[in-house]
This record gives C-alpha cells, structure tokens and sequence, in this order.
C-alpha cells in the first residue's frame, strides 16, 4: 500500500529536507543553550521559577528569532559552499576565505566613506537585525551607520537567502 501513496523525489523535496537539517543543527548549537540558560535562571531564581518565567517569556521568541536570522545570515552561504563543493575540507577553507574576505572588503569600503556598502556584509546585517530584535545595542553596525533601518537589513538577508535558495534548486534540478 505504502508504494502506491509514494512519488518521485522533486529538486525541492530534497533541498528543503537538506536545508532543515541544516537548520535542525544550527538551531539545535545556538538556540537550545538559551533556554537552558533560561530554566537554569528561572530554577535558581529567588522569585521562584513560575514567575520568574512568566515575566522573561519573550526571551524565548527573541532569542529564537533572532537564532534565525543568524542560521540565514550564515547557513546560507555555507549551504551554497556545500552544494558546489566534493570535499569537505576544501568547502570549509573556501566558505571561510570567501566569507571573512568580503567582510574585511566590506568594512574598508565603508570606512572609505561608502556606509551604504554595509548592506553587503551579511554578519553586519545580522548583528543589526539581532540587536533590533533584542532591543539591545551592542555595537555599532555598517547598516546602521549608513542610516538603513533594520527591516530593510532583514529584507536584504531573505533576498541573500531566497537567491541562494534559488541557485541550489537550480544546481539539484539538473540533477536530479
């Protein structure tokens, strides 16, 4: 009966269950430790663990949300490196020469004058759209010193990722 209900696998079928994986690990190392954080607190109050979680509930939706932004900021070009590269080893050097390279080419030309070319340094947009969310204010980010509000960082993270996201389904459509 099983094989009657089964279809062919689609470019997309793949793709996104190699994107939640993905995504499954990533959650799992950045956000997981945040709510053990949280109970651990919550456990140890002296406000007692009830009302201790009660009043810093919205952590958990900050803190996920922003964990996010961070998977899209930086599992998108590492999924990119993963899907073009046949060696791990050579993938990872890549992902990291390529990545850091244009951060440090990014921030030279903004502080030559050019802020706008923050936007393209996509560790930046995070750290912004991080601390949007948070509401916190940890450092002074490219986009911010450019005058970019954060909605349009996040904007130009989901164009970084819906154009990765494209590239892969093109690269597993020829495939597959």
């Amino acid at each position: 009966m099983a094989v009657y209900a089964s279809r062919p696998l689609r470019a997309t079928d793949y793709v996104a269950a190699r994107a939640a994986s993905m995504g499954a690990v990533v959650v799992g190392f950045v956000w997981l430790p945040h709510l053990v954080l949280l109970i651990g607190r919550a456990w140890t109050s002296s406000e007692g663990f009830g009302s201790y979680l009660g009043s810093n509930l919205d952590l958990l939706w900050q803190t996920g949300l922003a964990t996010l932004v961070y998977l899209v900021a930086y599992g998108a070009p590492a999924f990119l490196v993963a899907v073009f590269s046949s060696r791990p080893a050579l993938g990872v050097f890549l992902y990291l020469v390529a990545f850091y390279s244009v951060v440090v080419t990014v921030e030279a030309i903004a502080s030559a004058g050019y802020e706008i070319a923050g936007l393209a340094s996509i560790p930046e947009l995070a750290g912004y759209v991080k601390d949007w969310i948070l509401g916190s204010n940890t450092d002074r980010w490219l986009p911010e010193a450019a005058g970019v509000d954060p909605i349009v960082s996040l904007g130009a993270l989901a164009a970084f990722a819906t154009v990765t996201w494209m590239i892969v389904l093109r690269r597993y459509r020829s495939e597959l």
